[in-house]
């Protein structure tokens, strides 16, 4: 599995560039309302999949996506998808969604973005007088 980061247009760039469909995981605030909008206004929601959700609750309902009705599924659903797959982590808890996909996905060739942290960067303007910082050292 790939972490990628980056803009919203080079995700999508990549995105349509290898062909893939996209898996949104967890449908909370970030990936029900804020995802949808980043994928519409980059050309992607036809390339939606389906949502993953460790909530059992939300197992086989579906919800809308940029107008798209989609499943949510039990993220051992991944375990079927092809290689040719994003996913596209919204939760908060993001660290232990990834590592939770790696131990769902094994060898295969898929990619992932963490949208929470993309946002921070994609969504930051020099004129809000914020200043994002990074660190090499561990949080």
């Amino acid at each position: 599995m790939t972490l990628k980061t980056g803009s919203f247009l080079g995700m999508a760039n990549d995105i349509k560039a290898r062909d893939e469909k996209i898996i949104i995981f967890g449908t909370g605030v970030i990936g029900m309302t804020v995802v949808p909008e980043i994928l519409k206004e980059n050309g992607l929601i036809e390339r939606v999949e389906g949502c993953i959700d460790n909530d059992s609750s939300r197992w086989n309902s579906d919800v809308i996506i940029g107008g798209k009705e989609v499943k949510i599924y039990d993220p051992d659903i991944i375990k079927t998808k092809s290689s040719r797959l994003v996913v596209l982590i919204t939760i908060s808890r993001f660290f232990s969604a990834f590592e939770q996909l790696k131990s769902l996905v094994g060898d295969k060739d898929i990619s992932c973005y963490i949208i929470p942290i993309m946002c921070i960067t994609n969504f930051h303007t020099n004129s809000s007088c914020g200043v994002i910082k990074t660190t090499d050292k561990p949080i």
